[in-house]
């Protein structure tokens, strides 16, 4: 009998330690988990992407969040050498590239949003996480694409009155100038578009005269160039007065 009353004891003693571990554990599973575990989550994988910008030997700083009426995540909004760049992250990877999926190819469209940018769109993405520059840092987009790879969608970079003026003399160097010996510069005054009007000065011998480029396939080609032209020739090949002297 003593037996049997310790052998109950210790039933009713192991029982009780289940209770409390059970106790223990509802309570434990009463704390959300959304309220600690995904922001710190997602804020660990926006560092993860600063540091990865970072490591290119890039500024990088925290500005601000965003909204994005397109997107289902808030974005971290970041200054990338002085760029404003937007990252976004998901819960994982198969619903960062759902939302992709719904960026038009130029990147004027998202879904139902038709999108009007003030510069050209840049849209990346690696992962769980979207980046978007709106923009034609050159830098910035080498930057972007180091650490995301290329873009997924989004429009070309708008030329640079540097990548004009260099077309100019590559299009005078391969009809026969002497760019180089002598001493060609170029400087574009007037822009408009696929049309431009670019000064060429020289130092051997000095003097100067006007090219005007045309946008071509995507190229920026010499149409005309001289010291005198007839401005209605000009006008005939399609180039508005803005470009006009």
């Amino acid at each position: 009998m003593f037996k049997f009353r310790l052998n109950l004891l210790y039933l009713l003693l192991a029982f009780g330690l289940l209770l409390t571990a059970c106790s223990r554990h509802v309570i434990a599973g009463d704390q959300p988990p959304t309220a600690v575990t995904e922001p710190v989550a997602e804020g660990d994988a926006s560092d993860a992407l600063i540091t990865a910008l970072e490591a290119t030997g890039a500024t990088v700083e925290k500005v601000g969040e965003v909204q994005q009426p397109f997107f289902s995540v808030p974005g971290q909004v970041v200054s990338l050498n002085g760029s404003e760049v937007q990252l976004f992250v998901y819960a994982d990877a198969a619903s960062a590239q759902k939302e992709a999926a719904q960026v038009s190819p130029e990147g004027t469209a998202v879904g139902t949003n038709m999108m009007a940018w003030l510069a050209t769109p840049h849209f990346y993405r690696s992962g769980r996480a979207i980046a978007l520059y709106v923009g034609d840092n050159a830098a910035t987009l080498t930057l972007l694409e180091t650490v995301f790879g290329p873009q997924f969608a989004g429009g070309q970079p708008a030329a640079s009155s540097d990548d004009i003026g260099a077309a100019a003399l590559a299009g005078l160097e391969a009809i026969g100038w002497d760019v180089e010996d002598g001493g060609f510069t170029a400087e574009v005054v007037a822009e408009d578009g696929d049309y431009a009007r670019v000064t060429i000065s020289s130092t051997n011998p000095p003097g100067g005269f006007t090219v005007f480029m045309m946008k071509q396939e995507g190229q920026w080609t010499v149409a005309a160039h001289g010291s005198a032209f007839n401005p209605d020739d000009i006008k005939a090949m399609g180039f508005p007065d803005s470009v006009m002297p």
